[in-house]
């Protein structure tokens, strides 16, 4: 499942979904070398002929799951890859927009509890908001349930900027990171949760100890703000 790493200093494994190259593209569209001083790093294609793929996450048991921003939710171990079936009848997809960010519960080997964060769609079909929702995931990794909602009210407009990165942190609680909505006055609005991250328990309640937890409405649930559009957070 995971790509083996030599050279000192390796500091992480790759489980990505595509072959890449060292180095990167410089002014004229030339292929650079790798910096000075990087560790060696092999690379191992995992799952393929995906369709943006947008986010992966492993369970405690080594399966990896993957959102796809058009819908699909994947499955991959030693049995191979699958999709799930989950009822995302309410996704939007347009733009930036889709199903998008994606984290494992803490406690999924009792829970088997996830999380996803997704855009959804109006009757009519148009934007409604990006929200967080809860699912549990079946013994064999080919069905999910949506238990609950843990956040919604997400600002979208066309899609663009819809955020939206999940990571749990070590104290248990759930970061959620927000985009702007292509909104430039959303980011410094504690009115609004977007160009936000926002600290929650994974049930959805804010905990005492959030920044703004006394302001009244969504603010409380604003860890910080002034963001563009959060797709990457790191687990501190």
């Amino acid at each position: 499942m995971s790509a083996r790493r030599t050279g000192p200093g390796a500091a992480c494994a790759a489980l990505l979904l595509t072959g890449c190259a060292a180095g990167g593209l410089g002014p004229a569209g030339e292929q650079l070398g790798a910096p000075a001083g990087a560790p060696d790093l092999e690379v191992q294609t995992v799952v393929d002929g995906l369709s943006n793929p947008w986010d992966v996450a492993l369970t405690p048991g080594g399966t990896a799951l993957v959102t796809e921003r058009g819908g699909r939710l994947l499955a991959h171990d030693a049995q191979g890859t699958r999709e799930v079936a989950a009822d995302l009848d309410d996704l939007f997809v347009g733009s930036e927009a889709g199903l998008m960010g994606l984290a494992v519960s803490l406690e999924f080997d009792r829970t088997r509890e996830f999380f996803l964060c997704h855009a959804t769609r109006t009757e009519d079909g148009g934007p409604r908001d990006v929200r967080v929702t809860r699912w549990r995931l079946d013994g064999s990794a080919r069905a999910a349930e949506r238990t609950g909602t843990v956040v919604d009210g997400l600002p979208i407009s066309t899609g663009r900027h819809s955020g939206c990165r999940l990571r749990f942190a070590p104290d248990g609680t759930l970061r959620v990171g927000t985009g702007d909505a292509a909104q430039g006055e959303n980011p410094q609005d504690l009115g609004s949760l977007g160009g936000k991250t926002l600290r929650l328990h994974p049930d959805g309640t804010v905990p005492d100890d959030n920044p703004f937890a006394d302001r009244p409405g969504s603010a409380a649930a604003v860890y910080t703000l002034g963001h563009r559009n959060v797709h990457k957070t790191r687990r501190v």
